[in-house]
């Protein structure tokens, strides 16, 4: 994500800014489907979690889930990525 703002000269200190700043400029811009922000609030929530919250855990379901949604957004980013690199070149 930070990548993708990046691209256009954003960033952000704060993990709540660089998922902010990607919503506001790549998401609600159409660039990516709006979806990615509840997969995007999803993953960080749970990454909260598997860090912070001892005795609580996050079940192999969920898990695998959050995998596929992490996926997902990694390689949007990088079809992204690599789309504006080949527009810098020509």
């Amino acid at each position: 994500m930070e990548a993708a703002l990046l691209e256009r000269g954003l960033v952000f200190s704060k993990h709540s800014g660089v998922m902010a700043g990607f919503a506001r400029n790549l998401i609600k811009t159409g660039v990516y489907p709006k979806d990615f922000s509840k997969r995007i609030a999803r993953l960080f929530r749970e990454r909260q979690i598997g860090d912070y919250e001892f005795g609580v855990s996050i079940s192999a379901d969920a898990a695998q889930e959050d995998i596929r949604h992490a996926t997902v957004i990694v390689h949007a980013i990088g079809i992204y990525l690599n789309s504006s690199q080949r527009n810098k070149k020509n």
